[in-house]
């Protein structure tokens, strides 16, 4: 392939096509998600006009913008598998790839286009994973308006329960800036045939170390020779805990949702399965780049594999496209399972990534 061909007129023609459809199959997918959307946050947009004295126009412009920052995040792998998929089945109807053969042209060529769109696209995707898509999260949830704005306010939870290998804790967590703990009752040895002790707080707040906590109020439990409990009364106490700042500041808040410094410190201080999702929200923002450029290739892959000769056929075509759905889906099953500690982060995120690319690359092969 010359120079003059990897950027000529067809391959400008090839990429128009297919970042035509991407868009056009995206816009689709916001439209409907809007839609959705605004059926169940129009009341809280009304009356957040009204508590500002602002026009609705002026609220929900604003708020649109920021979904769609999250949205078209979450939907654009499905818009580049769709897209692809049509753009290629169009250009197939048009017999393109038989005018470009004829002139000399090999597969080749198409897949060079693909490359490039998969490069743009790539980069978009990672710019909005790790930056865009944190930065309008928080900024609906300062607007005090949707879903994010309900789920990651400052408030206080009901108890929670935070366990390791011998302790477990239960405790209210008031959510904030500075996390505070209330109610708290701790069980130690746990792993034992009785416990070593219990303890009960008032209140808690971190201390001077990581992992160091701060109790007021504390009334501890600790078994006499005969194994009963004998309480006694402190005013203060310190104790140490696997459990982080970061961890109950962002207690009700995925990682992936986080902005880069928080996501960092939350991985570097977290354990357990918020351990897990702080990775897999890492690795997220790492196979960003690759994600919506496996799929483009999948997607047109697929496509053209959906034919017999010169005849469409309906039935394979429809079956292809159920196998490309699987695939997108299979994204979020692996990183769910990867979350619940069923798959270690890394491979969570590079799992399904691999068989869509292993998949493409035997369609390809076939080609050649």
């Amino acid at each position: 392939m010359t120079g003059a061909a990897m950027f000529g007129i067809a391959v400008r023609s090839i990429l128009w096509q297919h970042l035509r459809a991407i868009g056009f199959v995206m816009f689709v997918l916001l439209i409907v998600a809007f839609s959705i959307d605004l059926s169940q946050t129009m009341d809280e947009l009304i009356t957040k006009a009204a508590e500002t004295k602002q026009s609705l126009i002026r609220i929900i412009v604003p708020y649109l913008g920021y979904r769609a920052a999250d949205i078209v995040t979450r939907l654009l792998p499905m818009a580049c598998l769709a897209g692809a998929f049509f753009a290629e089945l169009l250009r197939r109807q048009r017999m393109e790839d038989v005018i470009l053969s004829a002139a000399g042209a090999s597969p080749a060529l198409v897949l060079w286009a693909l490359l490039l769109i998969a490069a743009g696209v790539g980069s978009f995707q990672a710019t909005m994973e790790g930056w865009l898509r944190p930065l309008a999260v928080f900024n609906q949830v300062d607007m005090g308006v949707g879903t994010y704005a309900s789920r990651y306010r400052h408030h206080e939870t009901d108890a929670r329960w935070f366990v390791t290998d011998a302790r477990a804790m239960q405790a209210r967590v008031i959510i904030s800036d500075t996390p505070q703990l209330r109610d708290i009752t701790l069980f130690d040895g746990i792993d034992q045939d009785a416990l070593n002790a219990i303890l009960t707080a008032k209140s808690a707040t971190a201390g001077a170390q990581p992992g160091e906590w701060d109790l007021q109020g504390v009334q501890r439990w600790v078994p006499d020779a005969r194994g009963n409990m004998q309480p006694t009364q402190l005013a203060h106490a310190t104790i140490t805990f696997p459990l982080s700042e970061a961890e109950l500041q962002y207690l009700t808040v995925p990682a992936f949702n986080l902005p880069n410094d928080d996501l960092r410190e939350l991985r570097s201080t977290a354990t357990g399965l918020r351990k897990a999702d702080a990775d897999i929200a890492s690795y997220r923002r790492i196979t960003a780049f690759f994600l919506p450029g496996i799929f483009i290739l999948l997607g047109a892959s697929l496509a053209q594999t959906g034919y017999k000769g010169r005849w469409f056929a309906p039935f394979r075509l429809t079956a292809l496209a159920v196998l490309g759905y699987i695939c997108v889906v299979s994204v979020k099953i692996f990183w769910s399972l990867g979350i619940f500690g069923q798959v270690p982060p890394l491979w969570a995120c590079i799992t399904s990534l691999i068989l869509a690319a292993g998949l493409t690359f035997a369609l390809q092969a076939r080609r050649f």
